[in-house]
């Protein structure tokens, strides 16, 4: 080759080089971030499935379940008022 295309094909090369470089990067980082995402579903299915198969019996065991359902947040039966009258309750002691 002549001299005035090498430093052009040289040019070429490094953001080739550059370019597939970053290519790699984010396509390892995506696959990744997907499998760590599937791991947390898989244990998030199966802490779920643990979490229901306890069932209380008597009326003493049904009211305590149900009473701490009312208390957790991020529960579809949590209560903020329930929650700050058993705090206040508990406080004045």
């Amino acid at each position: 080759m002549t001299s005035i295309y090498k430093p052009t094909l040289k040019l070429l090369f490094v953001s080739l080089a550059i370019t597939v470089g970053i290519g790699l990067s984010v396509f390892s980082t995506v696959k990744e971030s997907q499998a760590s995402a599937n791991e947390l579903t898989k244990v998030s299915v199966n802490s779920d499935k643990k979490r229901h198969a306890y069932q209380p019996k008597s009326q003493y065991e049904k009211k305590i379940h149900r009473e701490l359902s009312l208390l957790m947040p991020g529960n579809k039966h949590f209560n903020p008022r329930f929650l700050n009258f058993v705090l206040a309750k508990n406080s004045h002691k």
